[in-house]
């Protein structure tokens, strides 16, 4: 017997603002994964993010921002980061085409990347209502 899709374990590319979601909504969020996808999963972050946000953290002065930024870079180190570059000098495209190409469900809160993401058949999952994760597009 082959094995089935359901052995293997659902990718799911964290925007970077989805790496604020725990300080900023106080939400589990691999919990919370656990309780709508119902299977095993990996969460990736793309090394063009990590750039980014480390790019914005060493350009603030100290602040709520830049402790924010701090968090989500350390939360972060707990996820595999694939090596990606940006495209077209923008990381959401980097997102677009990771996901694409390697048929992940993309986890953000950006409703433009939503929109563009929903246009392709990509899944994405999100905060609802302030205090749990939502998910569309997938099966």
């Amino acid at each position: 017997m082959g094995s089935s899709n359901l052995d293997k374990k659902v990718k799911i590319v964290f925007d970077s603002n989805f790496l604020f979601v725990p300080i900023v909504y106080k939400i589990d969020v691999e919990d919370e994964l656990s309780k709508i996808l119902c299977r095993d999963f990996e969460i990736l972050i793309l090394s063009c993010e990590i750039d980014e946000l480390r790019e914005k953290y060493e350009s603030l002065r100290d602040g709520l921002q830049k402790r924010r930024i701090k968090f989500a870079l350390d939360y972060a180190k707990n996820f595999k980061v694939v090596k990606f570059p940006k495209v077209d000098d923008e990381v959401d495209k980097a997102i677009v085409e990771y996901a694409k190409n390697f048929k992940c469900i993309v986890a953000t809160n950006d409703r433009y990347l939503r929109k563009i993401l929903r246009g392709l058949g990509i899944p994405t999952i999100f905060v609802r209502e302030s205090r749990k994760l939502g998910i569309e597009g997938y099966s």
